[in-house]
């Protein structure tokens, strides 16, 4: 038996069904699917990225009971290419494997994942439904989304739910950098970009021409990944700053250590 059939998008997830038998019966009306607003897919990268891939997590905003998903998703197929897709929860038709049991593309940028799980599962935020990774193709910012969302309760009833939406999904950086802030010179706030590799203690200071530490814009532990933070010119303790040149310094935990210098023209 086939795991792939070729089949239209609307009688993907009803064939999945099918394939259980008894186990989960669809009515014949299952097409006339109802809609469930408050409870919506939620994208998320995963912090744990790999050079060359991007790895996303699926899951759903609220507590979620079901017993099988179809979900569309669409993305630029310049940058991105599927590498896997792999469930959290055991599949019935592939009981032996993580693996999504149907997966299908109608076209390039499109993909059709479905499968029915052993057991009804209640799923939510912190108890992801699939991990899908993506070989990067380029190193052009990319989107992906979820268009279509159809899932079955345990009585067999198929409802429809609102998708989700990444945007700027970009390749992990290759190393530590500082950008020149946005605008230059700037009234009142100003943007600065800084790259993370890797994860760890991190600190971005502002300090004015005498050397003194006027703002603490970062002081923690930084996920790997391409960050901002906005500066209002204000201090610590929320006052404005007068004109003039200040510089701002990124210092990382194995010793990376890089300033600039912006210009405050009110």
């Amino acid at each position: 038996m086939s795991h792939r059939p070729n089949l239209s998008t609307k009688s993907l997830y009803i064939a999945s069904c099918l394939l259980l038998g008894n186990l989960l019966t669809i009515p014949a009306a299952a097409e006339n699917t109802d809609t469930i607003p408050i409870t919506n897919i939620s994208l998320s990268k995963t912090s744990l990225q790999t050079p060359g891939q991007l790895k996303v997590n699926i899951s759903f905003r609220q507590p979620t009971k079901i017993r099988g998903y179809q979900l569309r998703l669409t993305y630029p197929p310049e940058s991105l290419e599927l590498a896997e897709a792999i469930g959290s929860v055991q599949s019935a038709i592939l009981p032996n494997a993580h693996q999504v049991a149907l997966q299908k593309s109608s076209q390039p940028g499109e993909l059709l994942l479905a499968d029915v799980l052993e057991f009804p599962q209640t799923l939510d935020e912190d108890s992801e439904l699939l991990h899908l990774t993506f070989h990067r193709l380029n190193d052009e910012p990319a989107y992906l989304e979820v268009t279509e969302v159809l899932i079955a309760d345990e009585d067999g009833t198929i409802h429809t739910l609102a998708g989700d939406r990444l945007n700027g999904l970009r390749p992990l950086p290759q190393a530590f950098s500082l950008d020149q802030n946005i605008p230059n010179p700037f009234n009142p706030s100003t943007q600065i970009n800084y790259q993370v590799p890797e994860a760890g203690p991190l600190s971005l200071m502002v300090y004015n021409i005498l050397g003194q530490p006027v703002r603490t814009l970062i002081d923690g532990v930084q996920e790997p990944g391409h960050h901002q933070v906005h500066w209002d010119s204000r201090d610590n303790s929320g006052r404005p700053l007068a004109n003039g040149v200040y510089f701002y310094r990124l210092v990382s935990g194995n010793g990376f250590v890089q300033s600039r210098r912006m210009l405050l023209l009110k």
